[in-house]
């Protein structure tokens, strides 16, 4: 028997069919770099590059992970340096930018830092006018108690412009390396009483950076009122570190700066598909609402270089001796897997046509 195959007769042969590209995997229509071109069409394998960057992302990471281990990092302690990634020590560090001493820790991995100089005086606000939703503390011994800064400063300029509660928009205004406007506040009462009873190992951390210590003359505003007309200030020859005073009067603002004691990211980079595109939905366990890849709808095949489900359908099914699509083929962007044949011609998944053979997959 005599077989034509690619345009030359040859004796007792049989056509083998030109294998699929994609069937073997070759899925990409561009180039990438260390990928491999498919031998029978212009298709590229870039599971090769992307099982190298992986690898290059897993080393980083461990070399990372060794890096924090031989650099281990210090709590936070009263009377610690803050510096401007967040980052606390004992004494200064070379290459980093002091930004407050830590004067208050919350017991849950929290705590708060007063800027290392005054940024000048002003008033509190206006006299008989009681902040709504602002608690007034009577007593020093009650007073003491507010480490609420933030909250406090939120509800005060909740009451009016700059203008008219000129040293809370001024603490809130205040910013250094690392921090933006918005993110200091103005010391609530219990913060200065914080300082009152750790003054030597305060004063020692802003001596070390050569900061502003507070003294017995220091009077500085802090966001609890204590009445209509009074707010609590730093005083640190009364009882608490605190004396009642009249918010017209103008006296120094120190900005306080709310920290977390160790910023830790809540997941790791492998988590970064919200799975919630077209044809795709999650698979396996979420991290921070994201997953590690998707899992397709029928037809469709996950791309970890596109982080998205692609159509793997790729037949009209209306070519020569095609007569339509398959019965269940799958199907998306219009186009189909598999196709049904006309009598005597069967469907060649391995080159998507119908053939007068039986072709191998």
């Amino acid at each position: 028997a005599f077989v034509l195959c690619g345009g030359i007769v040859q004796a007792n042969a049989a056509c083998i069919a030109t294998p699929s590209c994609t069937a073997m995997g070759y899925s990409s229509t561009s180039s990438c770099t260390n990928g491999i071109k498919c031998p029978f069409g212009n298709y590229w394998n870039c599971d090769l590059s992307n099982k190298i960057t992986e690898l290059t992302n897993k080393i980083t990471e461990i070399e990372q992970k060794v890096e924090d281990l031989e650099t281990p990092k210090e709590v936070c302690y009263i009377g610690s340096i803050l510096y401007s990634d967040k980052s606390c020590s004992s004494n200064l560090m070379l290459g980093k930018t002091p930004i407050g001493i830590v004067v208050y820790i919350d017991g849950t991995g929290g705590g708060q830092a007063l800027a290392l100089k005054s940024i000048g005086d002003y008033e509190w606000g206006p006299t008989s006018n009681d902040i709504s939703g602002l608690t007034n503390y009577s007593s020093a011994s009650s007073a003491s108690q507010d480490v609420a800064s933030c909250e406090n400063s939120k509800k005060i300029m909740a009451a009016g412009n700059k203008s008219k509660y000129p040293a809370v928009w001024a603490a809130h205004e205040y910013k250094t390396e690392g921090t933006q406007a918005g993110d200091w506040c103005l010391p609530a009462a219990g913060i200065f009483t914080s300082y009152y009873n750790n003054q030597t190992a305060i004063n020692l951390g802003f001596e070390k950076v050569g900061g502003t210590t507070f003294t017995d003359s220091t009077i500085a505003w802090s966001s609890s009122e204590y009445h209509s007309s009074s707010a609590w200030i730093s005083y640190f020859n009364d009882s608490y570190g605190l004396y009642d005073y009249g918010k017209n009067g103008s006296r120094e603002v120190r900005p306080v700066l709310a920290f977390p004691i160790e910023e830790k990211p809540a997941c790791d980079s492998s988590y970064q598909y919200t799975c919630t595109g077209a044809n795709e939905s999650p698979s396996g366990e979420a991290c921070d609402g994201k997953y590690t890849a998707c899992t397709c709808e029928s037809s469709y095949k996950w791309n970890s270089s596109s982080g998205t489900c692609v159509c793997m359908a790729e037949n009209t099914c209306t070519g020569e001796h095609e007569a339509g699509p398959e019965y269940n083929s799958g199907t998306c962007n219009g186009l189909y897997t598999t196709c049904k044949c006309e009598k005597d011609y069967y469907w060649c998944a391995a080159i998507n046509k119908c053939t007068s053979y039986v072709c191998q997959e």
